[in-house]
């Protein structure tokens, strides 16, 4: 069993120990293998860790990054993005935020053709707001992240769930068809982190082409990686407790 833990300040990689029954953690800084070796990893966030925390811990790793991500980053580099985000002008917010939550959106399609029905499965990221702490029977809000400034979006603490409802989008009534628990991979957090990222800055007009200091990844430069990865990978690297 392995796990990747954002915290505060770094990434601890995890690993379950049977013979003292508990978790083995190390920073992430004092791995030797790439960053991208842990993707298939289950991915955790501590209470409070906000999305300023996470992006100023990945910066150290975007060059191993932007080569994997290059589609989810619509061919741009992450430092840029993080840079754009966090130099954004401050702006008086209009929606009070409580979480910033990623989750995951389950659609149930039938295509008139089909026997059988079509399971669609989404990761998002939405701004949760808490109506009512007191009250159970209160709904709390969900809104989407360009309603929010860029100061909330990048200081409101993250919010992994893991709980996956699909709906049936033809019926009126809005009842999951089923349900259950759905983990992150640090794969899966990664491409919407980064994802939503590129959305909101285009969005909210943060980022325009113009603004980027460097140009997309090019040929040149990808084979070159695949090159220094294919150093790394000589020696398999072995499990450190």
């Amino acid at each position: 069993m392995q796990k990747l833990t954002f915290t505060k300040h770094s990434i601890l990689i995890s690993f379950w120990d049977d013979s003292s029954e508990k978790w083995i953690n190390r920073d992430i800084a004092e791995s030797s293998p790439p960053i991208t070796w842990y993707l298939a990893y289950d991915v955790y966030i501590e209470k409070d860790v906000t999305i300023r925390d996470i992006i100023t811990i990945l910066t150290p790793y975007a060059e191993q990054l932007n080569f994997v991500f290059i589609a989810y980053l619509s061919g741009m580099q992450m430092e840029d993005i993080f840079i754009e985000l966090i130099n954004s002008p401050a702006e008086e917010p209009n929606l009070k935020i409580d979480a910033l939550c990623m989750l995951w959106v389950g659609q149930v399609k039938k295509e008139p053709t089909a026997e059988d029905p079509t399971l669609n499965t989404v990761a998002t990221l939405l701004a949760l707001e808490i109506i009512d702490e007191d009250d159970e029977d209160s709904e709390d809000e969900l809104h989407i992240i360009y309603d929010i400034t860029a100061n909330q979006l990048l200081d409101t603490p993250v919010v992994l769930d893991d709980f996956l409802e699909y709906y049936d989008d033809s019926k009126d009534i809005e009842e999951s068809v089923f349900s259950g628990i759905s983990g992150w991979k640090f794969f899966d957090f990664m491409k919407t982190l980064l994802n939503e990222l590129v959305l909101y800055s285009f969005t909210t007009n943060i980022i325009k082409r113009t603004d980027i200091s460097t140009e997309p990844i090019g040929t040149t430069e990808l084979f070159r990686h695949l090159d220094d990865l294919d150093k790394v990978f000589k020696d398999k690297p072995t499990r450190q407790n």
